[in-house]
C-alpha cells in the first residue's frame, strides 16, 4: 500500500487494495447474511396464528402479524414496476410508500436519539468533572 508514494510504482497499491477489501468482504459475507438477511426472512415468515400455543394466539399478536405482512407485501408491490400503478395495484403501492416512509423515519428518529443519549451522558460526565474540580 505503501507504493500509493511511489511515482512509478503507484500501480502496484491498487493490488493490495484490492486484496484487502475483497478479504474484508468475503469474510464479513456469510455473518452478514446469517445475522441481518436471514433474520429478516424468518421474521417476515412466521406463522400467523399457530393453535396451542397461548403467547402466539393472542389478539394482539396476530394482529401485528397480519400489518407486518400487509405492510411488507405493499412496500414490495410498490418496487413492482412491470405492472402499472393503477386501481387497487396502485392504492397498495401508495400505502407501501406510506410504509416505507414510517420504517425510515422509524429508523431516523432511533438514531437520533441514540445520538441524543450519548450526548446526555458526556454532558452529565462534563457536568460532575466540573463540579469536582471546583470542591
Amino acid at each position: 500500500m505503501l507504493m500509493r508514494l511511489s511515482p512509478k510504482g503507484h500501480w502496484l497499491s491498487r493490488w493490495a487494495m484490492a486484496f484487502v477489501i475483497g478479504f474484508a468482504a468475503g469474510t464479513n459475507f456469510t455473518r452478514y447474511l446469517q445475522s441481518d438477511f436471514v433474520t429478516q426472512i424468518h421474521s417476515s415468515i412466521e406463522p400467523i396464528y399457530t393453535p396451542g400455543l397461548s403467547a402466539m394466539g393472542t389478539v394482539g399478536d396476530i394482529f401485528s402479524k397480519l400489518v407486518i405482512v400487509g405492510g411488507l407485501l405493499s412496500a414490495l408491490i410498490y418496487f413492482y414496476f412491470s405492472k402499472e400503478h393503477k386501481g387497487v395495484f396502485g392504492r397498495t403501492a401508495r400505502f407501501g410508500i406510506w410504509v416505507l416512509m414510517a420504517a425510515f423515519g422509524a429508523t431516523f428518529g432511533y438514531t437520533v436519539m441514540a445520538r441524543i443519549s450519548l450526548l446526555t451522558g458526556r454532558m452529565d460526565f462534563l457536568i460532575k468533572w466540573i463540579g469536582g474540580i471546583f470542591t
